[in-house]
């Protein structure tokens, strides 16, 4: 059979197996050998374009990167329907590790987290066979001798050469134990050794520079059929599809839903079997439409498939309301986690193959409520239930150019959810989230529900009205875990995090490697511009955590989110009331690893009291550790780098040493409590005659944002609408 990425894709007999022993019997003494060796003198070739063949870019050594393999390999040899109880398997105990980490209960995680190694490592053996032992061991010897390599041309930091080289170190008794286990028919434990050795050398591999792919990474997807196309990906340019049908000309079939319509129910519509060109057109209804609706259609280029409300007589969207709601029989998933996930799913149909991903889809001009745990549905079942906890008014599992535009989420536990996982064959891309109103989605007491929750490759926010969410939310306003990301001109208002950007997760392994048009890594840029940020605690009462503006990373693990946070052209305004005990702050950003810099070039920072007559509390740039360049900002006197009083080093935000004010640039401090806005009273941040932020934010872009077509040219003029902006010289997110 073909090798997929130097795996053998077969299944094999004894005679096989065998042979898979006498691999492992080659001696893995040159793996080890110099793990603890000195980089020589840097050399004039950098370690990626010197080594990449020898560390083996592309060749996955992850226990994640086999599962894909495997899966895909099920699918073509003993087909969808047994990769699916698979996939069944793995994402039920996905499920109960995120329910029992929200609920606090750690034992019951790291109990499911064995079990779902164990699901793993059987999936393995039943796609790739014994032979994944002996391939696996085989690529992470070619993977280490790149490392190896790398260290010894130099170009690492001292920090990460030390932890290159201590993890290849920690993985020579792993790789000792692989010939035992499989000489005892323990294939399980074998491949477990390898894989946890793998996981090692791959994440030493990340940290000295060999593991940029020149291009997007090779596939091991199907190449699907006709009914279920599957799209090779192409690299993300920063440029999210927007939804057309210019190529229908005249093609497609209209579905119109509604009272007076020729279908009277949702489920009327043949979602299963939308094409290309369709349009779907729900008619406003003074009743909510109460049925849970799949798609799993995929239309094509210019061919899109629409899915779009038609508004009532005074403007009014239709309804999609999630309590009292109905899944009807006709949905078609088999794995029960989906059900009570989101009132509208985007989800393969069980027909589906293995790669198979929804696309080409619009869905427009729909208010999506009440998918809450705190109210009840009825199942396909016909039992009437709570919605899950993490129910989402949207909820993606796995799409790829696909458009929210102009939606309501509210009420729901997320107004948006998207899933990536994998590698390929489940991973989200380009999504658009445009001209949507969230407000009030999230759970009481919980921090694990959020207005909107991403993870894919290419996702662009523009032109959205986030609110405050839920009251006793302890969620955020955007978090985000994809890569390829921009969220600009939008007003996004309240929550713990007005945006947390954490690292990816479910789809790790296979995002980090991701590289734009360019061929820059994806994991290494974020860009947030032209954004009206409120950093306020909502009408029902103060957040416990306080309230960060942009948070980066899990933690300080490596192999996440690096490079470069570009922040540019955003108006940040704090209404807090400061105190004279501990100095309290309002912390601008907050970065749970290192290596990663905020770039801040012509912002407002302004800090106002929420009482009038109180002093306002002052800005804290980080919150500890930083890593900064800022130039051509404006910003409230009485600021601080970091704050003066953070949590002790049990925190886990207390890592490094505090900034202090290093990259602080040509930045305007200033004692105004208004900078010339229009009516600051009213939240009216447009700028008025006079103001002296016109004409202040002249401090140059970096080189990238022009490149990735990211300059600031328009701004935000309410919720879906936008207009060109006046003056690029203008600080702030709107220009005089």
């Amino acid at each position: 059979m073909t090798p997929m990425n130097g795996y053998p894709m077969f299944r094999t007999s004894r005679p096989a197996a065998r042979g898979a022993l006498a691999l492992l019997a080659l001696g893995v003494a040159s793996l080890l050998a110099g793990c603890g060796d000195s980089p020589s003198e840097p050399a004039l070739r950098s370690p990626s374009a010197a080594s990449a063949d020898a560390a083996g870019t592309g060749l996955v050594i992850t226990l994640s990167g086999l599962v894909s393999q495997s899966l895909a390999q099920i699918t073509a040899t003993q087909g969808a329907a047994a990769a699916a109880v698979w996939t069944g398997k793995i994402d039920v105990l996905k499920v109960a590790i995120r329910d029992a980490m929200t609920a606090g209960n750690t034992p019951l995680a790291d109990g499911k987290r064995a079990e779902l190694k164990a699901v793993n490592l059987a999936c393995v053996l039943d796609g790739l066979g014994t032979a994944a032992v002996a391939a696996e061991t085989q690529n992470v010897q070619t993977v280490t001798a790149g490392v190896k390599a790398a260290l010894q041309i130099g170009g690492a930091t001292a920090a990460n050469v030390t932890k290159a080289n201590a993890m290849l170190t920690s993985a020579v008794p792993l790789l000792a134990g692989v010939a035992p286990k499989a000489g005892a028919g323990d294939w399980a434990g074998a491949l477990d050794l390898a894989t946890q050795a793998g996981a090692l050398v791959d994440a030493a591999r990340a940290l000295v520079g060999v593991a940029d792919p020149a291009t997007v990474p090779v596939t091991t997807v199907p190449a699907g059929t006709a009914q279920f196309p599957i799209e090779q990906p192409t690299p993300w340019a920063y440029q999210a599809a927007s939804p057309s049908q210019s190529a229908c000309a005249g093609a497609g079939a209209t579905y119109d839903v509604g009272p007076g319509q020729p279908l009277v129910k949702l489920s009327a519509v043949p979602w299963a079997s939308l094409q290309g060109c369709d349009n779907v057109r729900i008619h406003y209804s003074p009743t909510p439409y109460r049925e849970i609706v799949q798609i799993g259609a995929r239309g094509a280029a210019n061919r899109w498939i629409r899915i779009t409300g038609v508004p009532g007589p005074g403007g009014e969207l239709p309804v999609l309301e999630g309590s009292g709601a109905t899944a009807p029989a006709n949905l078609s998933f088999s794995n029960p986690v989906f059900e009570g996930l989101g009132m509208i799913l985007v989800l393969p149909t069980t027909a589906a193959p293995y790669g198979y991903k929804p696309g080409y889809l619009e869905i427009s001009n729909l208010e999506v409520r009440g998918a809450s745990m705190r109210t009840q549905f009825t199942t396909r079942a016909g039992q009437t239930v709570a919605w899950q906890k993490f129910a989402s008014g949207i909820y993606i599992e796995r799409a790829e150019h696909l458009a929210i535009r102009n939606c309501h989420l509210h009420d729901n536990g997320l107004g948006l959810f998207q899933n990536s996982k994998y590698g390929e064959a489940a991973q989200s891309r380009d999504l658009l989230v445009e001209g949507n109103y969230f407000h009030d989605n999230g759970n009481p007491g919980s921090a694990a529900e959020h207005n909107a929750y991403t993870e894919g490759v290419g996702t662009v926010y523009q032109f959205n009205r986030f609110g405050p969410v839920m009251p006793g939310s302890l969620g955020d306003n955007i978090k985000e875990r994809s890569v390829g990301l921009t969220i600009r001109y939008n007003v996004i208002d309240g929550a713990t995090h007005l945006v947390i950007l954490e690292d990816p997760e479910s789809n790790h392994d296979w995002e980090v490697q991701q590289v734009d048009a360019w061929g820059h890594k994806l994991i290494d840029a974020v860009y947030i511009y032209g954004n009206e940020m409120r950093m306020r605690n909502p009408a029902w009462g103060t957040l416990p955590w306080g309230i960060t503006a942009v948070e980066v990373g899990d933690a300080t693990s490596i192999a996440g989110r690096s490079g470069k946070v570009y922040f540019y052209n955003n108006t940040v305004v704090s209404e807090q009331d400061g105190t004279g005990y501990g100095t309290p702050t309002t912390y601008l950003f907050a970065l749970r690893r290192p290596g990663v810099q905020v770039q801040g070039r012509n912002n407002v920072f302004l800090a106002r009291s929420a009482t009038a007559g109180v002093k306002p509390r002052p800005f804290a740039v980080f919150y500890h550790y930083g890593e900064g360049d800022f130039a051509g900002n404006w910003m409230s006197a009485g600021w601080f780098p970091a704050d003066p009083n953070p949590h002790g080093p049990g925190s886990i935000m207390h890592f490094g040493s505090k900034w202090d004010g290093t990259g602080w640039g040509a930045n305007l401090v200033s004692a105004l409590a208004n900078p010339g806005y229009a009516n600051v009273a009213v939240g009216n941040f447009h700028l008025a005659a006079g103001s002296p932020l016109i004409g202040a934010g002249t401090a140059a872009l970096d080189p990238e944002i022009a490149a990735t077509g990211n300059l600031p040219t328009l701004e935000y003029a309410g919720q879906g609408q936008w207009k060109t902006r006046s003056s690029m010289q203008d600080a702030g997110a709107y220009a005089h």
